[in-house]
């Protein structure tokens, strides 16, 4: 979705610094948080939102 918008490296510096924690998330930080929810660690977790956004959220 963002590849159109980080064509140079001073779009990807950009947008690195505008996230929180100083750069663009990839789809394996999403995956991650997939497992989790997938795995039994997660068996006691019921009705919860997971913010996978890097810090977005908090903005």
């Amino acid at each position: 979705m963002t590849k159109p918008f980080l064509k140079t490296q001073k779009d990807k510096e950009f947008m690195d610094n505008e996230h929180p924690i100083g750069r663009i998330g990839q789809p394996q930080d999403i995956g991650k948080a997939v497992l989790y929810f997938a795995s039994d660690d997660a068996s006691w977790t019921t009705g919860a939102i997971l913010a996978v956004d890097g810090g977005e959220s908090i903005k």
